[in-house]
């Protein structure tokens, strides 16, 4: 479910830089338990960001027009991730900006192919790797990127129990 403002929020930050191809907003989410999930991502690398984790909700995405020509659709012969390899695809070569706004209201239900963990993380997982050995990924960077975010992560933790 979008925000009555979604649309005018995220036109206004694509227009604020013309490099900006994708938009993204935070979600709300809900579990079938009706559980409150927040994401809260800002993605300045967003290829390295998405290695380790999809962050995006295609529901909250405002995307350009040439972007889809230039980089194609979702890949209908994956039931899990097909949007995560566009993300990924597209990621490498254009810039990404966040609204850090719940824009969009995410649910959830018990039968949704998003509640089949083991497809999901295998699905992500081969597409990464996919995307990591067609792109020639430095997996030194990667590591790198990866050990940043985990110390990030900690020291935010760590502020939060202060």
């Amino acid at each position: 479910v979008w925000e009555s403002s979604k649309l005018e929020k995220q036109v206004k930050a694509m227009m604020s830089d013309s490099k900006v191809s994708l938009v993204f907003s935070d979600v709300k989410g809900r579990s079938f338990l009706k559980k409150i999930i927040i994401f809260n991502i800002y993605a300045r690398f967003p290829y390295y960001s998405l290695l380790l984790t999809n962050f995006l909700t295609t529901s909250s995405i405002v995307i350009k027009k040439n972007s889809i020509l230039k980089f194609g659709q979702f890949n209908e012969n994956l039931t899990w991730a097909e949007d995560y390899e566009l993300w990924l695809k597209i990621s490498l070569h254009e810039k990404f900006i966040g609204v850090r706004e719940e824009l969009v209201s995410y649910h959830q239900g018990i039968d949704s192919l998003s509640n089949n963990k083991v497809g999901m993380t295998k699905a992500f997982s081969e597409v990464a790797t996919n995307s990591m050995i067609l792109n020639k990924t430095n997996i030194l960077m990667f590591y790198l990127f990866k050990l940043s975010y985990i110390f990030r992560a900690a020291v935010l933790k760590y502020k939060g129990s202060e």
